[in-house]
């Protein structure tokens, strides 16, 4: 079974502070800083390896008066790319063991390019997004197409669904 972490998801007080943090200390290169402060993402990126990056979501402190989880934490959720074979068969894992999906399947962006994802929780309930990529989104980027192919992460257009 050929599964890839494709994206960590960050719950963080200050975006641009975060950014800071992940691209000047750390060297990952940001993603998608211009179109997240012209309001047209919510959330901007970093790159942690052509495989990975981690989206940086921001949720600004709490009221005083607030009471936050502190289980929740700062992961807002994880995501595994797959093939789209082994995502059907992960379909019906979860409905065999009555697993309920808590969004999708639907077409989302990801570390690289568009992927069909469904959403679930763990028994913590820490949320896990599990996707396969679609051909199409895998030529532009970078040349990734052949490793995407070897993995098996890609579908055709009538297969997303």
């Amino acid at each position: 079974m050929d599964w890839v972490l494709d994206h960590l998801a960050l719950n963080v007080r200050d975006a641009d502070e975060s950014l800071r943090f992940y691209s000047e200390i750390l060297g990952l290169p940001a993603l998608r800083v211009e179109e997240f402060r012209s309001g047209q993402i919510p959330f901007p990126s970093v790159r942690v390896n052509a495989e990975t990056i981690i989206d940086l979501f921001p949720h600004p402190k709490p009221d005083p008066g607030d009471h936050p989880d502190p289980a929740r934490g700062t992961l807002n959720h994880f995501c595994l790319a797959l093939s789209h074979p082994e995502w059907q068969r992960l379909r019906e894992r979860l409905r065999a063991h009555d697993i309920p999906l808590t969004a999708g399947p639907m077409l989302r962006n990801g570390a690289r390019g568009e992927g069909i994802s469904v959403y679930f929780c763990d028994p913590d309930e820490n949320q896990i997004e599990a996707r396969y990529y679609v051909e199409s989104s895998q030529k532009s980027y970078g040349g990734r197409g052949s490793y995407l192919t070897r993995m098996g992460l890609g579908a055709t257009a009538k297969d997303q669904l």
